[in-house]
């Protein structure tokens, strides 16, 4: 299992990160008693996330898949040049993508369901490899270098602290973990 959200205390779903097979998605309606297949991909799952109970974004490197009908069918958006490491959804219009690779790689960001997309920050062999936005403006990358944080939604970044981190989450825009 590679990632995992729940949107209720019933419904939740999982992706799995299995190399060079298919990978899968899977969904409890139960709490996790049981789970039922819902989608396979022949790229590994990196994250998923769901901004309510029906719409729900997916990345599986080079390709982002949506729901909005709670898990029953998935529909690809592809990603132009670029896979992603990580992602953070705002809402159905805007998506980050973190890429780690060091010279195409950075933050990524689409405000139009993935059509388009801009490249907000590129750190060279630094780039991060995790993303995590609070809101539209407030965001946060960790990389091999540390934690950016951006306060004007990608536009500048400064960096907020040393080290490398695995992963990062905030529950507001002063309060987190990494």
């Amino acid at each position: 299992i590679r990632d995992m959200t729940f949107t209720d205390s019933l419904n939740g779903y999982i992706v799995t990160s299995i190399g060079g097979s298919n990978s899968y998605i899977l969904k409890t309606t139960n709490g996790g008693d049981n789970w039922d297949l819902k989608f396979t991909h022949n790229q590994p799952f990196v994250k998923v996330q769901f901004i309510n109970a029906n719409t729900g974004f997916t990345n599986a490197f080079t390709k982002i898949f949506k729901t909005t009908n709670a898990g029953e069918n998935w529909n690809a958006i592809n990603l132009p040049q670029i896979f992603g490491d990580d992602m953070s959804v705002l809402n159905e219009d805007t998506v980050w993508l973190a890429m780690s690779e060091g010279f195409t790689g950075g933050v990524f960001r689409t405000t139009n369901g993935g059509l388009n997309w801009v490249q907000q920050l590129n750190l060279g062999s630094q780039n991060p490899s995790h993303i995590y936005f609070y809101n539209s403006r407030i965001g946060f990358s960790a990389t091999g270098a540390g934690l950016y944080k951006t306060t004007n939604s990608g536009v500048n970044w400064f960096l907020g602290g040393g080290g490398f981190f695995i992963d990062i989450h905030f529950t507001d825009s002063l309060t987190g973990w990494k």
